[in-house]
């Protein structure tokens, strides 16, 4: 066999593997997204005790003021509620399947502080292609621009009230989101009486004071709003 056809079967086994590898790594992540041993959640169940919070294993209803969309008596798991930093959360679990038995259940983490002032449905999240057309299609909300680059090119708003989403959305806000590492990986969402932040996984207790803490961050910086 000449030299370049070993040279070819050997990238040819490499790029074979290497793609075992990546599915396999995949397959690996999502598994750990979406397990929770029962010890974690034993350690959830203690936070809440010794934070003086309350938990409830299962509600519905509980959590319908903080969805996205309307939802009536949407059932929740591992519900926490209580009071971080002066101001009042909770945060809990939600699940969805979707129409096939073998598709797996798929979990999401929502968490919630409450302010004093009811706002329009407003959002803030990294820049994403398609983010007007949500905005025009799903929550007739408008792309709201403050004509600052560092934020603009970094990060999407869409809101149902412009000017409020202006007010919001502080020179102190606008500095944090701009300079917090953490800003980037936490999309936000204002709406009713609440600050909320989500994202795909089970709920493990020690996410939840780091993300309370996050929201906490944001609403210091909104002066009036918190």
């Amino acid at each position: 066999m000449k030299v370049w056809e070993v040279l070819v079967t050997a990238g040819a086994y490499l790029f074979g593997a290497g793609i075992f590898g990546i599915a396999g790594y995949m397959w690996w992540w999502g598994k750990r997204k979406f397990e929770r041993s029962g010890q974690q959640r034993e350690e959830l169940v203690q936070l809440a005790e010794q934070r003086g919070w309350s938990y409830t294993p299962f509600t519905q209803g509980d959590g319908d003021a903080y969805f996205a969309g309307k939802t009536v008596n949407e059932p929740v798991y591992d519900y926490v509620a209580g009071e971080f930093r002066g101001r009042s959360f909770c945060c809990f679990e939600y699940r969805h399947r979707g129409t096939s038995q073998s598709e797996r259940t798929q979990y999401a983490v929502l968490f919630a502080v409450n302010i004093p002032n009811s706002v329009p449905y407003t959002t803030v999240k990294r820049r994403r292609p398609l983010d007007t057309v949500e905005a025009r299609l799903f929550r007739h909300g408008k792309v709201v621009e403050l004509g600052i680059p560092s934020f603009d090119e970094a990060f999407r708003v869409i809101s149902t009230d412009e000017t409020v989403a202006r007010h919001m959305l502080s020179d102190g806000l606008v500095r944090f989101l701009t300079s917090d590492p953490r800003a980037k990986a936490e999309p936000l969402r204002f709406q009713r009486n609440a600050a909320v932040t989500s994202y795909q996984g089970r709920l493990r207790p020690e996410h939840v004071e780091a993300k309370l803490d996050y929201l906490c961050d944001v609403l210091d910086r909104q002066g009036a709003m918190a």
